[in-house]
């Protein structure tokens, strides 16, 4: 029996999870609940359409097509009616929404970490995340690959998200940093890694293309063993919106307060201001993850508190504000300088 926790808190009404095609799928309408989603069914089309904060999603039972914030994407396998219950895929159940999913099979539990559902909060996140860290190696042999960012099979809404890994050696040989070499789409781009003790990151210098992208990180060890992790991530099509400085808005209009984070359980607060009153979100490396703008004094001045998740290495971390006004009108801002954030946990 695998067990499914939300932040820590096991889901309510339990569900058990379905495997199609060595797939884990979970029941739609329970998961995304607990995530404090809205789900409503369509009987005359089939579609299932998901929303939260500004997040759109539509899933159409049997069809691999679905749609994340309006971009088309294809699913690993479609959804599966069993006796009555619609299922999806274990990780864009979670990661479309902007939390992060992880499957323990030496615990048989699927943990979904998401600072967005209800009754949560950044500290119930960050205590549930350190207590189930990525499985260890073996002690004293090769290093591995953990906490990648974007996650695996994530869907991030900026063309320019940070990439980052942590190289973790349990105790065993050290990478020898000369050997790492890193690929975005089969481009070496290992000239252009930012190294760390532990850690490798990586921002583009050019806007990447709606669509699927694959990452490549390889090296050897002292004792020249090999090491290596290949995922991909998907980037969609952003909200579309208004150049900073449209009328209604300050000059600037989005700002920060702290420009980095060193350890886990650091924060950044950000701030938007406007004469026009609204909601919206802002997000982080470019990540789905979404943080709500809450309005502070007055309706015209919206403040973001964010903590990083543990396991995040950004140097150039570029931050976006999300806003939509009550005319409608959606306006998209960049943080003039990126922040720098470290939330590698202690060896």
């Amino acid at each position: 029996m695998i067990d499914v926790h939300v932040n820590g808190r096991p889901l309510q009404p339990p569900a058990t999870p379905l495997v199609e095609r060595s797939r884990v799928l979970l029941p739609l309408r329970t998961v995304f609940t607990a995530l404090g989603a809205a789900v409503r069914y369509d009987p005359r089309t089939g579609h299932i359409d998901v929303h939260r904060g500004l997040h759109f999603l539509r899933v159409t039972a049997g069809s691999r097509q679905a749609y994340v914030d309006n971009a088309p994407v294809t699913l690993d396998v479609p959804p599966l009616e069993h006796d009555g219950i619609t299922y999806l895929p274990l990780r864009f159940v979670a990661e479309s929404l902007g939390g992060h999913v992880r499957y323990l099979p030496q615990r048989n539990l699927i943990a979904i970490e998401d600072s967005q559902a209800p009754g949560s909060s950044p500290t119930r996140v960050l205590r549930h995340a350190a207590a189930f860290p990525p499985a260890s190696a073996a002690a004293g042999g090769p290093p591995t690959v953990d906490y990648r960012h974007p996650a695996p099979g994530e869907f991030v809404t900026s063309a320019f998200p940070s990439i980052s890994a942590l190289i973790r050696t349990h105790a065993g040989t050290a990478a020898t940093v000369s050997s790492l070499r890193f690929y975005l789409d089969g481009q070496d781009l290992t000239g252009a890694l930012t190294v760390a003790p532990g850690a490798i990151a990586y921002t583009p210098a050019n806007a990447l293309a709606p669509g699927s992208h694959q990452v490549a990180l390889r090296g050897f060890d002292t004792s020249a063993h090999v090491f290596s992790s290949v995922w991909t991530f998907v980037v969609t099509q952003p909200p579309a919106g208004a150049p900073p400085g449209v009328v209604g808005y300050q000059t600037p209009a989005f700002s920060a307060r702290g420009t980095q984070v060193t350890a886990p359980g650091g924060t950044l607060q950000f701030g938007l201001a406007t004469t026009v009153p609204g909601g919206g979100y802002v997000t982080l490396c470019g990540y789905s993850r979404q943080y709500p703008l809450v309005a502070g004094n007055d309706a015209y001045h919206y403040l973001a508190t964010v903590a990083p998740p543990i396991g995040f290495f950004a140097p150039l971390c570029r931050v976006d504000a999300y806003f939509v006004d009550s005319n409608g009108l959606t306006s998209v801002f960049t943080l003039n300088t990126p922040v720098s954030i470290d939330t590698r946990p202690k060896p």
